[in-house]
């Protein structure tokens, strides 16, 4: 039995502000990229940087009451150091933002992964840690979906890098993936997720999707009984380049668009 099939990416560790759209246009870029490469260089400040984690974080522990639906909080490396403070009575996971990856299937740059000290304390409040896989280049992610040995080597890497994290999973951030790789992103999550189950009892593996599949790539059906869950991006649905204004995450239709989060769940 899957803990869960789809989540809506509503609930978020940190709020961010949003420039949102409903039409399909080349100039898209979702907030996690507009994030991604505000940050790309930054550095948490000297005076701001926690006292390093020595040693292995502890296990993953036992809950006496935890929540009763799947809560997926994300949180980000250029605000690493405000862990101590999240409530994680309220959380069941924190997706770290996260390991960037190539189409050869190498990490290119972990942001400071292993998160020691998260880990740590996450597992003792019974919280689980996944690591993201940040991908936004649609060449490079055709070079790497058509390709078994640059699939597998993703694989092999991504396993390797949490095992020794002492984590518990992976959460797939592969956006503008171009269209006719439909079964090759479906064959990539069934050896990713294989790998990992197999390797570590009970880890946990998720994919993001989109709103709207507009490159008709994700298999949903397929993907849900693959993995441990689906993230749907619930947002997007109008931003700075829409023809018109509109909301950013209707949970309705509206007069504005057709498209809203109650049809993304159905489709």
């Amino acid at each position: 039995m899957k803990l869960f099939q789809k989540i809506i990416a509503l609930v978020i560790v940190f709020s961010i502000n949003v420039l949102i759209a409903q039409e399909k246009l080349p100039e898209f870029r979702s907030i996690h990229q507009f994030e991604k490469e505000k940050y790309k260089d930054y550095q948490i400040p000297e005076k701001d940087q926690l006292k390093p984690f020595v040693g292995k974080p502890r296990p993953l522990q036992a809950r006496t009451n935890p929540p009763s639906k799947e809560v997926f909080g994300y949180l980000p490396y250029w605000v690493y150091n405000t862990y101590p403070n999240l409530n994680y009575d309220l959380l069941t996971t924190i997706a770290y933002f996260g390991a960037d990856v190539n189409a050869s299937g190498n990490i290119t740059n972990d942001h400071n992964w292993p998160a020691a000290g998260l880990i740590d304390m996450a597992h003792a409040n019974g919280v689980r840690v996944v690591l993201t896989v940040i991908l936004f280049n649609s060449s490079e992610l055709a070079t790497l979906l058509n390709s078994p040995t640059n699939r597998t080597n993703l694989v092999n890497n991504l396993l390797a890098s949490v095992q020794s994290a002492g984590a518990d999973g992976v959460s797939i951030d592969f956006e503008g993936i171009p269209s006719g790789q439909r079964s090759n992103l479906t064959a990539f999550m069934t050896e990713l997720t294989d790998a990992f189950h197999s390797a570590i009892p009970g880890s946990f593996v998720t994919i993001f999707t989109p709103a709207v599949d507009w490159n008709s790539v994700f298999d949903y059906n397929a993907l849900a009984q693959i993995t441990d869950g689906l993230v749907i991006q619930g947002y997007d649905y109008h931003y700075g380049g829409s023809n018109f204004t509109g909301p950013n995450a209707p949970l309705i239709g509206t007069s504005l668009g057709i498209y809203n989060i109650t049809w993304t769940v159905n489709d």
